[in-house]
């Protein structure tokens, strides 16, 4: 792949670079010769400095401006008008060399030319005046005139080149041909130079990205040079495909382990159902209606225990991947937790129980889903009650010194160490459960995550019987 994006390269560049070796060789040709490579067309009369050749077709062309009065040659108003335009001069000479017109000419010009004195004057500028002369010839009747124009040597000049001709032809293949290839060589050594700079980093990139596609992200490149924003985007992407893909396999653990804790869970209750439904179908195994009412009670609340297991693992498995939106509102905290006690108070089962409540004057507002907040704060209060003797007093406070903390307390039989140093595991709770014959038995994990999910976190400290102390910060 390297060597393909060089050799591209070096192909554009030599193209590019031989193009404007022939438009450079054009220029040159245009400006020295007053033509291009591609055309031989001399410029206009009226544009004479606009190229090195104007000068001359213009002076040759000047006869038109040369008119004859008794066989007296002299130039018309427009050839005039066109000398002052150009600052020119001129002289006509007969065949003798001898001046027989001239306007605007300069003072040291001479009347009388001989052959040498032209060919002198025309090969060399300056020699009449600031000029650089050219030269023109007139036919009337029999008679042939000559005429010199001057031009200012500041605006065309003329200078003598030698060379041996012959030598020219005999070489100029040769000649043509080391140029272009000494062109050429310099051009692909810098075009291999240049473009090994610049694709070796692109290569490094589409590696990088090939890598990325094979599902490695622990791609990372120094974000310097020309490349740099794309290093810095290619680095950018990593960290997210990488973040992605732990994100993905969190979400496949949990997963798992919901599916796990499911299938766990569920064996006992299910294995129950089936073998009272067993039971039920053997009328020998039935002795009464009274018997058989007790098994289909039986597999109702186990029935019950799994929906409500499976409800449970689902609020779990929402809270913790952020799938449940908080619906949030500002609330009296005081009046919010006087409300829950009331409510599992005047429970039947719980209306003879010591709960304590305790808190400030001062009201405590904080924003919380009432909901999902008082699902949390019962689960919590309930295991208390439920795990304990009737006798047992719990304490509930509220404080707000160094930021909001709830308090639950109680004095009864407290947690083993081995309990303690898993009070959100489902193994605790399912011991529980099994004890008591109450909910899910994943009441503290969901309370955990409902917490969490507010922002505050939650620690269980207890001793064995002594008592248990949960403490909420939010």
């Amino acid at each position: 792949m390297n060597w393909k994006i060089t050799l591209r390269f070096i192909i554009t560049i030599t193209i590019v670079n031989m193009i404007v070796l022939l438009l450079v060789f054009s220029s040159i040709s245009y400006y020295l010769y007053g033509e291009s490579l591609f055309s031989r067309n001399t410029s206009d009369i009226n544009e004479i400095y606009s190229t090195p050749a104007g000068a001359e077709k213009f002076a040759s062309d000047f006869f038109q401006f040369i008119e004859f009065k008794d066989n007296d040659p002299y130039v018309s108003e427009e050839g005039i008008e066109i000398l002052k335009k150009y600052n020119g001069w001129i002289q006509i000479l007969d065949n003798n060399g001898d001046e027989v017109y001239n306007n605007l000419k300069p003072d040291n010009a001479p009347i009388h030319y001989s052959p040498v004195e032209i060919v002198h004057a025309y090969k060399y500028n300056g020699v009449i005046g600031d000029s650089s002369i050219f030269i023109g010839m007139i036919k009337n009747n029999d008679l042939k005139y000559s005429y010199i124009i001057g031009l200012p040597y500041n605006l065309v000049a003329r200078y003598v080149v030698y060379f041996n001709f012959s030598n020219i032809f005999k070489s100029y293949k040769q000649g043509i041909f080391v140029t272009l290839f000494s062109t050429l060589l310099v051009t692909i050594s810098i075009s291999y130079l240049f473009g090994r700079k610049l694709t070796n980093p692109l290569s490094k990139i589409i590696d990088g990205i090939k890598i990325l596609a094979d599902g490695d992200y622990n791609v990372y490149y120094p974000e310097k040079g020309v490349y740099k924003d794309i290093y810095s985007n290619l680095n950018n992407l990593s960290i997210k495909l990488k973040e992605s893909k732990i994100e993905k396999e969190n979400l496949n653990k949990i997963r798992e382990n919901w599916i796990e804790n499911f299938c766990h869970d569920v064996k006992t209750p299910l294995s129950s159902i089936k073998g009272y439904g067993e039971i039920l179908l053997d009328d020998i195994y039935i002795s009464s209606n009274e018997e058989k009412d007790n098994y289909l009670k039986i597999i109702l609340e186990k029935t019950d225990y799994i929906e409500n297991l499976l409800n449970d693992l689902k609020l779990t498995y929402k809270l913790q991947n952020s799938l449940i939106p908080l619906n949030k509102q500002k609330i009296n905290l005081n009046d919010f937790m006087v409300e829950i006690i009331v409510n599992i108070l005047n429970h039947p089962l719980y209306e003879n129980r010591k709960v304590n409540f305790s808190h400030k004057e001062n009201p405590i507002f904080i924003d919380l889903d009432t909901h999902l907040f008082s699902r949390a704060i019962n689960n919590l209060v309930y295991n208390a009650l439920i795990h304990n003797t009737k006798d047992t007093v719990i304490n509930i406070s509220i404080s707000n010194e160094n930021g909001i903390c709830i308090l639950i307390e109680d004095n009864g039989t407290g947690m083993s160490k081995e309990k303690l140093a898993h009070p959100f595991d489902r193994n605790y709770n399912d011991k529980s459960l099994k004890e008591n014959k109450k909910g899910s038995g994943r009441g503290m994990i969901i309370s955990k995550e409902i917490i969490e999910a507010h922002g505050g976190n939650i620690q269980v400290t207890s001793q064995l019987g002594k008592g248990t102390k949960i403490t909420i910060a939010l």
